[in-house]
């Protein structure tokens, strides 16, 4: 859908080729891309991951980074059917997961953030905390390894993919636990399953961290299940006061001010005052009621629906409150930022495919079966439609004249004053340094 349009506009191709980027935020990467082929080293870390898997993938298929921005911005971000479908299957609601699938992928909310061309951390970030989730479902429901197992790693790779992780992690970690203590105390597990995930705020190397958390998952299979549940809570409390003692919550503090705060300007030290870029910064501004229900739901009225289908999933399905954070932050977009309701946009694709899908296998009369069937097909005709769309209106950073003058600035200018935005692009497209 995205490909019909872009094929009737040629200033979109240069030298037979789809321009790569169609976020800002894909040159910064594309450059640490091109840093790593030529034998620069940088740091095994979260700010230059996606620099490292766009590096390696296109080592690995044989392809260049032009290439590997445009499409595997779309292929990755796909594989959250993957986790959606499974939640759907342990409930025993298999076509309700593949529903949910189809309309999380192609909402608004989660498509904006996820097509062609757009690489960003934003093609992992909903993927790894939906693994979570997944993975104390597990644990609730007795598959006790495997679940250990996805919750654990999925952790680990958050934490190893995203530099700002540390907030959605707790917030699904903190929803774990209340869930446990209220519903699932008795089970010990899960207070160790809580302590090892926490591993990932340390303040330690990743090999470490993955050793310490091998060694105490191991652990926590050959002892703690045969530890009273009130040993467990006490030592999982002790160990949280220890954990906040370590963790530096400063940092969070401050990136959430970012975007919380809607001064106009900025102080500094010296008394200068400097212009508060987010400002201009549409992803950091709320969003009306309407804009709102397009992103969730692609139309307001299916949002409402959505929620109320969450709410009522949670009713039949308790497990499904381990999304209530992802929910919450879905909501909280309209006062805290467009960009937060990406997150929440798995629960409400859940609740509109149990009202299409799940609550149909409920009903008794079979009329209304085939009925909610093919609702759920328009459904995703509309969703489809909806990304057409938008993909008819979307335009690279760069457009082919654009690059036409920026090849003739690499061959002799080192530096390039620019807008602050379109720094990272130039230093992917240009390879100069850039002043803003």
């Amino acid at each position: 859908l995205f490909l019909i349009p872009m094929a009737d506009q040629p200033s979109f191709f240069y030298m037979g080729n789809p321009i790569p980027i169609w976020t800002h935020d894909a040159g910064l990467y594309g450059n640490y891309a091109n840093r790593l082929a030529d034998g620069i080293s940088l740091p095994f870390i979260a700010e230059y991951m996606p620099g490292f898997l766009l590096y390696g993938l296109s080592k690995l298929f044989g392809i260049t980074h032009d290439s590997g921005l445009f499409w595997f911005s779309a292929f990755l971000p796909s594989l959250i059917v993957v986790p959606i479908v499974l939640i759907g299957k342990l409930h025993g609601k298999v076509w309700m997961g593949v529903l949910a699938g189809l309309l999380c992928s192609s909402v608004l909310g989660y498509y904006t953030r996820s097509h062609l061309g757009y690489y960003d951390t934003d093609i992992l970030n909903l993927l790894f905390p939906t693994c979570m989730v997944y993975g104390m479902m597990l644990l609730i429901k007795g598959f006790d390894k495997t679940g250990l197992a996805i919750l654990l790693g999925s952790s680990y790779l958050f934490g190893l993919w995203y530099h700002s992780f540390e907030a959605i992690t707790l917030g699904l970690l903190g929803g774990y636990m209340l869930y446990v203590l209220v519903f699932e105390r008795q089970k010990t597990l899960h207070y160790a399953a809580f302590c090892i995930a926490f591993v990932v705020f340390l303040p330690l190397g990743l090999g470490i961290k993955f050793a310490l958390m091998i060694g105490l998952g191991v652990m926590a299979f050959l002892f703690w299940q045969k530890v009273p549940y009130y040993y467990a809570i006490l030592a999982m409390a002790l160990g949280a006061i220890g954990g906040l003692l370590v963790f530096d919550i400063s940092a969070l503090y401050a990136r959430a001010l970012d975007y919380i705060s809607t001064s106009r300007y900025l102080d500094s030290p010296t008394g200068l005052k400097f212009y508060n870029t987010l400002n201009i910064v549409s992803e950091a501004k709320g969003l009306s009621f309407e804009a709102w229900g397009e992103k969730m739901a692609n139309h307001l009225y299916l949002a409402i629906a959505a929620g109320v289908g969450y709410l009522y999933l949670c009713f039949k399905e308790r497990t499904f409150l381990l999304f209530l954070p992802l929910f919450a932050l879905g909501i909280a977009s309209m006062e805290i930022g467009a960009r937060f309701s990406y997150y929440g946009v798995v629960p409400f694709a859940f609740g509109l495919a149990f009202l299409g899908v799940g609550l149909g296998f409920k009903l008794d009369y079979k009329f209304y079966k085939p009925l909610l069937g093919g609702a759920s097909i328009v459904l995703v005709l509309f969703f489809g439609f909806k990304v057409f769309e938008y993909s008819d209106k979307k335009t690279p950073v760069f457009n082919q004249s654009d690059l036409e003058v920026i090849n003739k600035l690499q061959e002799r200018e080192p530096f390039i004053l620019a807008w602050w935005d379109y720094g990272w692009p130039l230093w992917y497209y240009a390879n100069a340094s850039t002043i803003i």
